[in-house]
């Protein structure tokens, strides 16, 4: 049976089959009818230990794939950006885009008529 104060081992089985053990101090001890309930502080956990139990236990609010999507969208705006200025600003690349734009309006046209045409009906 267990005791308030009583030192014990313990070993437990985290996510991902990950497991932790070390040595705890059992703080307080509840008796019911259908089971035993105790609470015990850990002593002497290791930093990356602890680090994993608050991880569980705590987990992080932080939405890291919208940050990590809104930061790779600004990065590819940026250099669409820089892109078309360095085109914009070279008399080759200039004179180059403007004898394409008329192909690029007629394409965009062409592809607008053909969803158009594609398009199932209601």
């Amino acid at each position: 049976m267990l005791r308030k104060g009583q030192f014990l081992r313990f070993h437990l089985q985290l996510t991902e089959g990950q497991s932790m053990g070390g040595r705890g101090r059992v703080v307080w001890v509840e008796r019911t009818d259908l089971a035993l309930w105790a609470g015990v502080e850990f002593i002497g956990l290791s930093w990356s230990d602890r680090r994993r139990l608050r991880r569980i236990t705590r987990p992080s609010e932080v939405a890291w794939s919208r940050i990590f999507d809104k930061a790779i969208k600004a990065a590819l705006f940026l250099t669409a950006t820089l892109l078309i200025w360095g085109a914009v600003t070279s008399y080759v690349w200039r004179a180059l885009l403007w004898n394409m734009a008329p192909k690029v309006l007629a394409t965009l046209a062409l592809g607008w008529a053909l969803r158009e045409i594609i398009r199932p009906r209601r």
